[in-house]
């Protein structure tokens, strides 16, 4: 049987891709980190400390350990799970390549230098670099069959905002994009690509790059729907979702040959190269025979060879004569700067930490994002468009039973023989095969089991991810996965402008206890001073003379200067009332922000414990005579300084 997957992130990982992931025992395999995790943030250790072991090549080259225990058995597997998924991402790349508006030959171009990068780099035996569907989504915003040039410009600034990260220990930033959010963002992308395939699909003609209009468009263009195109589309699709459910089903008994078990898990983990091979096979003929006259929409000539090395964009490019210089491609791109290298780490990185805790060793989170980085910047000098993760090719290379990241320089080999050996034929493969390739593996990302959950256990990341996955249908993806951040930060700040002010009182209401549940911050001063005034009126309503406030700061674990300056407001303002104001426990941090404040809060008190507070004898602190003119106002960092 197949280890269990440990489900400690609800909703990222179904059922289903869990059995998939776990078809095979796993064997002996070479471990690739031994050390701890600590260098993803500074912690203790200093910055000085951090940065010379991030400099150190012993932990910037993670292949010097496996290689030490190398062996002929860990050679064998590495080759076979290369070959396995190579057989997927060959298909698989050229069909992103649509979905990012680029010739299908840039899907190949993506696919074979990441893997040797992250050879000697990563830290994970199972993740796979190269094209994934979201990505290749975002980067169809700027990139196009005429302007490749934007597509391999932001490859290699991805590669330097994620090298950047690594460097300045800045992946802690990444926390602030919640898990709602991120699979609001899968989810609403799912839709998109999967109806973006429609067209390839249909054979209908449709220009439109939104939902809305997309859906708009195929309506009024239903007549001119191919049905060569649409029949072989969908015959594809049923096939390969087929080969899906027989890939996780228990079909056989379990005292079956494993030769049987194998030769199924073969048929479908090379699925989508089985698929595209006998649909272009048919197109072959029928085109030979002169059957079906109106013919397939085919995706046509692609470039043979290997891709031209050359350097990115930086100086802009030349096109129809015309100069594009790099100020206007950056105008074009504006937030796809920070929005592809931010979602590269953010699938890489979620997929490299679920297969090491399902096969049992550990990742360097600084050194992937290292790897990731460093594959992207090589990558740019190849035509490349942007890589990150992806989850199903590394599933399949799990599966294969892949011993150490050396496979990946396999799949890499027969990328490269493909370019050179096999791209003529590549011309006879049917559009609608590629777009039921995409629609049978982007469908099971919508994470409706997620929804579900959310509305049991909290409505509000709910209501982040719904937003994030409609702002995504109506307008882009881009936008969606921005507006969806910003929400949930809000919604996450909000706390902050509401202390949540508890208070109790003692000795006939003449003594006040009040209780703040959190930390305190500019957000929450004006609060507080509304609160403590109304306090006061509730006293004066009820005819208790209030003598004494004490504020316990036994909950606040951080406080700054505005929340201060408030605080010293309430003060006086109790002082005028005859009360005095008095402050309890809190942590060494608070207590010493607040005594440094004397210049802004001079009448501050302190005692550790509400038993002191309530023994030391209280001094009348009644201003008597106050007198203000109609349009003057108090100055309270003034009157405090004269009155006591």
């Amino acid at each position: 049987m197949a280890p269990e997957l440990p489900q400690s992130h609800p909703g990222r990982l179904d059922g289903d891709e869990a059995r998939e992931m776990g078809i095979f025992l796993k064997e002996e395999t070479p471990p690739l980190d031994d050390g701890d995790m600590s260098c993803a943030s500074c912690g203790p250790r200093g910055l000085r400390s951090c940065c010379l072991d991030f400099c150190d090549p012993r932990s910037r080259l993670p292949c010097l350990k496996w290689m030490r225990n190398y062996s002929l058995e860990f050679l064998t597997r590495d080759v076979l799970a290369g070959i396995t998924v190579a057989l997927t991402v060959i298909p698989q790349g050229m069909a992103y390549a649509l979905v990012a508006g680029l010739p299908p030959v840039y899907g190949l171009y993506s696919s074979f230098v990441g893997p040797v990068v992250y050879m000697a780099l990563g830290t994970s035996k199972d993740v796979t670099l190269g094209p994934t569907a979201v990505m290749s989504l975002i980067l169809s915003a700027y990139a196009s069959s005429t302007h490749p040039e934007y597509a391999v410009l932001l490859t290699f600034t991805s590669g330097l905002v994620q090298t950047l990260v690594a460097v300045l220990q800045l992946g802690f930033l990444l926390n602030f994009v919640s898990h709602p959010v991120i699979s609001g963002f899968t989810s609403g992308a799912a839709v998109l690509i999967a109806f973006g395939q429609v067209k390839d699909l249909t054979g209908i003609h449709v220009t439109e790059s939104h939902l809305i209009p997309q859906i708009i468009q195929t309506v009024q263009n239903v007549s001119t729907v191919n049905l060569a195109d649409l029949i072989l589309g969908l015959v594809c699709l049923v096939v390969l979702l087929v080969l899906r459910q027989l890939k996780g089903a228990d079909l056989l008994p379990k005292d079956s040959m494993t030769v049987a078990q194998k030769v199924r898990w073969l048929l479908c983990t090379a699925s989508n190269a089985i698929v595209v091979i006998a649909a272009s096979l048919f197109v072959f003929v029928t085109i030979q025979l002169g059957w079906l006259p109106g013919g397939f929409t085919l995706v046509g000539h692609v470039d043979s060879g290997f891709p031209p090395v050359s350097l990115p964009p930086l100086g802009g490019f030349t096109h129809n004569a015309t100069l594009i210089p790099l100020t206007d491609m950056a105008a074009d791109i504006k937030a796809g700067f920070v929005i592809v290298p931010l979602l590269g780490i953010l699938e890489s990185i979620a997929i490299a930490k679920a297969f090491s805790r399902k096969n049992r060793y550990r990742i360097d989170p600084t050194q992937e994002l290292l790897a990731m980085g460093a594959a992207n910047l090589a990558s740019s000098f190849f035509q490349s468009y942007a890589i990150t993760g992806s989850f199903s090719r590394t599933a399949v290379n799990s599966q294969s039973n892949v011993a150490t990241p050396f496979g990946g320089v396999f799949t890499s080999l027969i990328v490269v023989l493909s370019l050179l050996f096999l791209a003529p034929a590549f011309q006879y493969i049917p559009k609608s095969s590629l777009g039921a390739l995409i629609i049978a593996a982007i469908i099971f990302n919508f994470d409706y089991r997620l929804f579900r959950q959310l509305w049991k256990v909290r409505k509000v990341d709910l209501f982040c991810m719904a937003f994030t996955c409609v702002m995504c249908w109506v307008t882009n993806a881009e936008t969606g996965i921005i507006s969806g951040i910003a929400v949930s930060l809000l919604l996450s700040l909000a706390p902050l402008a509401s202390p949540n002010m508890q208070h109790r009182s003692f000795r006939r209401g003449r003594v006040l206890l009040v209780k703040f549940a959190h930390g305190l911050s500019f957000p929450a001063s004006e609060i507080i001073v509304d609160q403590f005034s109304q306090l006061i009126s509730d006293s004066k309503r009820n005819k208790t003379r209030l003598e004494h406030v004490i504020v316990d700061l036994g909950n606040v674990w951080q406080i700054d200067f505005a929340t201060v300056a408030c605080l010293a407001e309430v003060e006086l303002l109790l002082r005028l009332e005859g009360a005095e104001m008095t402050f309890i426990q809190g942590s060494h941090p608070v207590v010493q922000t607040l005594r440094r404040a004397d210049d802004v809060f001079p009448n501050f008190t302190h005692f550790p414990t509400l038993e002191e507070a309530l023994a030391v004898p209280r001094t009348p602190a009644r201003l008597e005579t106050l007198e203000l003119g109609d349009d003057e106002d108090i100055d309270f960092a003034d009157e405090a300084e004269d009155t006591v």
